[in-house]
């Protein structure tokens, strides 16, 4: 019995090392298939961008003014070209990790601010950017056939699917960073560096997605500001956003005031009177409303609402005003609309 005992305590740790050795060796080669696939789809992500500047972007900056405007060439493909910079260098210290069986954890980290940067810089530009090639695309019969002829050189790719990738590219890092951590086991070397780079990619990410949303709720507020007279306070501020813009009439008046009601004021305007006479003789006026109030909510008020004949009577810092309302249920949801938002900025 005490030799059986002693062959068994014999064997634990023979077994022991037999099954981490395996797990171990299984770990490796699905790392190794992983991180392969990394360096893969980054030189085919980086040959793409390469491409489309060489082929493309290079012969319009260097004063191709028949095809399209160096400036016009800078807004749709500028940022492009400093992601493309970016990535030349990123491919090729990739690659020197890989050949040197380095953790790839760790260049993701090294480029955290860059990727910022330059990703949320495209980003942002990305909308603006397709209308604009969109619209020159449809003006200029040349630009056009240009962009066609050149389709062959960039892996017959149109230029559109080239502008999307880098948009594209940083949740593709996050989904393989998590699959290489998924097969580093907790007791490897690479194990930290590896959570760290998914926690760096994973930040970026989001980082990129909530400066794209700022950009576009500002490009929002400034279209607003762009349709009122220029003696009227600046709307655009970081943190501010547009969250409902609708009309209202006002009790005993003929015309409609319109609001513009945001996190942390309410806008009321109506429509101009050179908008009006610009109507009248069918030309067009940019600005077309006329600030009537503002108020920020901490201090915006709805002192009383008359369900019998839907009217609200709402005191801002300046004025009093009776809105009507079609319906008691209209009337109901948009003071319940302005009292939820106030609690949004109290």
């Amino acid at each position: 019995m005490g030799n059986a005992v002693g062959v068994l305590y014999g064997l634990v740790p023979w077994l022991w090392y037999s099954i981490v050795s395996n797990d171990n060796e299984e770990a490796i080669q699905k790392r190794k298939r992983i991180t392969d696939e990394v360096l893969s789809t980054e030189r085919t992500y980086s040959e793409s961008l390469s491409s489309c500047v060489n082929e493309i972007v290079v012969p319009l900056l260097d004063g191709n003014d028949q095809l399209l405007s160096t400036g016009d060439a800078k807004k749709i493909f500028g940022k492009l070209v400093t992601v493309n910079d970016t990535h030349i260098a990123f491919y090729s210290e990739l690659q020197r990790y890989v050949d040197k069986n380095k953790p790839v954890g760790a260049l993701f980290v090294s480029y955290e601010e860059e990727f910022k940067v330059n990703y949320s810089s495209f980003v942002n530009s990305y909308n603006a950017a397709l209308r604009m090639l969109s619209q020159r695309r449809q003006a200029s019969d040349n630009f056009d056939q240009f962009l066609h002829e050149k389709k062959v050189k960039v892996n017959n790719q149109e230029v559109e699917s080239i502008l999307i990738m880098p948009v594209q590219r940083l949740p593709r890092y996050v989904m393989l960073l998590k699959d290489l951590l998924k097969h580093t086991p907790n007791y490897t070397r690479h194990r930290k560096i590896t959570e760290e780079a998914l926690e760096t990619m994973t930040e970026v990410t989001r980082f990129v997605n909530d400066e794209k949303r700022i950009a576009e709720q500002q490009h929002e507020i400034m279209e607003v500001q762009e349709s009122l007279s220029s003696s009227s306070e600046v709307l655009v501020k970081r943190g501010r956003y547009i969250v409902k813009k609708g009309t209202l009439a006002v009790q005993n008046k003929s015309s409609l005031m319109q609001y513009v009601l945001f996190n942390d004021l309410i806008l009321f305007t109506t429509e101009s009177s050179m908008s009006k006479l610009a109507n009248m003789i069918h030309v067009s006026d940019s600005h077309k409303l006329k600030e009537k109030d503002r108020c920020p909510l901490a201090v915006f008020k709805v002192e009383l609402m008359d369900p019998e004949v839907n009217v609200a009577i709402v005191k801002t810092e300046n004025n009093k005003w009776r809105l009507k309302f079609r319906s008691t249920e209209e009337m109901a949801d948009w003071n319940s609309l302005i009292a939820e938002t106030a609690k949004t900025c109290s």
